[in-house]
């Protein structure tokens, strides 16, 4: 769905709920874990160590929800490295 037609007929009913103005308005509902766990991320061409900080699940109306997941690796990440870990695998 292009940018546009979710504005238009999302966004334009939802975005006062999704996106308030008032901060102390209940739209979202955030749960977080620190977590401090090791992993290993293992491709064909590299294996790197990384450490999960925190989780977080952002519950929003209409069945919506974000997940973070906040993490450290130690060794310097070159941009084409970092687009391994969004790739499909």
């Amino acid at each position: 769905m292009s940018h546009k037609r979710l504005e238009r007929y999302y966004l334009h009913f939802t975005g006062n709920v999704l996106f308030p103005r008032d901060h102390n308005l209940k739209a979202f509902q955030r749960l977080s874990k620190a977590q401090g766990e090791n992993y290993q991320l293992e491709t064909p061409y590299f294996s790197m160590p990384f450490e999960i900080l925190s989780v977080d699940v952002i519950v929003c109306p209409f069945d919506l929800g974000f997940l973070t997941v906040r993490i450290r690796i130690d060794q310097p990440a070159t941009p084409a490295l970092c687009l391994i870990w969004i790739r499909p695998m």
